[in-house]
């Protein structure tokens, strides 16, 4: 089954450039609960890109979110969901299918063209089966994000999130991604200390749509302590150019959160994360052309 939204050919966001250099962008999870509209508006004075959760807009009214992410200058890179069903329980996918649905119609009203999800919770049910109902629920989802135009990738998540997927690794959500037919969300937290990840990396190229980039502290650390890249343990050269080197151009998002980025104040965080991951983007280019 191919990929929702985009071609095989392509690895990157729907609708990049051939050779074009990937661009930052900014999830508004880092803002906190900062004011949404002071957060478009720091986003669009370093002019990138925003990506948007969809439970942000929930709370803060479906319609209401989109008049003012639409009013903003700033750019919508993707939608995020996170799990879409509860894999055990069947009778509860047409309600949670709905929800679905509103999610690809906001990034249809924001041209976003993406939407990222995360396989969801299992339950008691073992890999395999999850898997299996994860593809027979999602596919006429992704039928309809095809003629919508909007393209479907998944992320991995920790093993502490059993509450929204059960895919834990790169290696496995390029597995499931491909049998399912969706994209794929590299997130740097998770998946850094992988094992053969630039192998991996390579052989899921042709899914890989999305990256996420956030750096990991050292020692004990909950998933909501998100550091800015470059303040942490995480090689993210060495993954950059892993990215760059297999001809990744599509987005990558500065996923930040968590009471350090608080502690500095979101905006300067994330003015910092911007200019780190433009710095990798520069190093690994200019690897890329002493190699050419």
């Amino acid at each position: 089954m191919p990929p929702s939204g985009a071609s095989q050919a392509s690895l990157g966001a729907p609708g990049a450039t051939p050779g074009a250099r990937p661009q930052p962008s900014i999830n508004l999870l880092a803002y906190g609960g900062h004011a949404f509209d002071e957060a478009l508006d720091h986003a669009a004075r370093v002019h990138a890109p925003v990506s948007v959760h969809r439970l942000m807009m929930e709370q803060l009214g479906w319609d209401a979110a989109v008049r003012a992410l639409r009013r903003s200058s700033a750019r919508v890179s993707y939608v995020m969901h996170s799990a879409v069903f509860a894999l055990d329980q069947p009778t509860a996918w047409a309600e949670q299918g709905d929800s679905f649905r509103r999610t690809l119609a906001a990034a249809v009203e924001l041209r976003a063209g993406q939407v990222c999800m995360t396989s969801g919770p299992a339950g008691a049910l073992g890999w395999e089966q999850a898997a299996g109902r994860l593809a027979e629920a999602i596919a006429p989802l992704l039928d309809e994000a095809r003629r919508l135009g909007v393209d479907v990738v998944m992320e991995p998540t920790g093993q502490l999130r059993q509450d929204i997927g059960f895919v834990h690794s790169l290696r496995d959500a390029v597995a499931l991604a491909r049998h399912a037919g969706l994209g794929v969300c590299v997130d740097t937290y998770w998946c850094f200390r992988e094992r053969g990840l630039t192998e991996t990396m390579h052989d899921g190229r042709d899914l890989i749509r999305l990256v996420q980039i956030s750096d990991n502290p050292p020692g004990k650390a909950g998933h909501g302590d998100r550091m800015v890249p470059g303040d942490g343990i995480a090689d993210l050269a060495r993954l950059v150019r892993a990215l760059r080197d297999l001809g990744y151009r599509g987005y990558i998002d500065l996923e930040i959160l968590g009471p350090r980025i608080e502690a500095e104040g979101p905006a300067a965080a994330v003015d910092r994360g911007l200019r780190y991951v433009a710095v990798l983007l520069d190093d690994a280019d200019a690897t890329r052309g002493t190699q050419q």
